[in-house]
């Protein structure tokens, strides 16, 4: 009867620390992202929450042409970014392109429109 107890007690134990344990990991797959650090004008609203973090690798593609106001002139213009989106575990999940378009390896896309600006830290950075 004692060793019953013991073998009951300790299966409820390891029943708890399972759930706990369970519970632990939840909590930390569910912890929210932290916004990234950016100017004031590029701030979402309140009440918005970032849903995905993402690493880009790859370029940003720009063109030499003439100045508008002066074609005897030219300036490098920004064309368009081309990436691939890794994850924390560094797994592709994705693309980054002209548009400005991020698109899952499922097919699904977000595509942007800019609603405002923000110059490099740098003045001497490429725009």
């Amino acid at each position: 009867m004692f060793i019953a107890t013991i073998g009951s007690f300790s299966n409820i134990l390891l029943i708890i620390l399972v759930l706990i344990g369970i519970g632990i990991v939840v909590a930390f797959l569910r912890r929210p992202i932290p916004p990234p650090t950016v100017p004031d004008n590029l701030k979402v609203p309140d009440g918005q929450v970032v849903l995905l973090k993402a690493l880009g690798k790859g370029v940003q593609i720009y063109t030499c042409k003439a100045k508008t106001d002066d074609p005897s002139k030219f300036e490098w213009t920004f064309k368009a970014p081309e990436a691939d989106l890794f994850n924390h575990k560094g797994e592709k999940i994705g693309k980054h392109y002209g548009g400005p378009t991020w698109e899952a390896n499922d097919g699904s896309k977000v595509v942007g429109k800019v609603q405002a600006r923000a110059d490099a830290p740098d003045a001497s950075a490429i725009p």
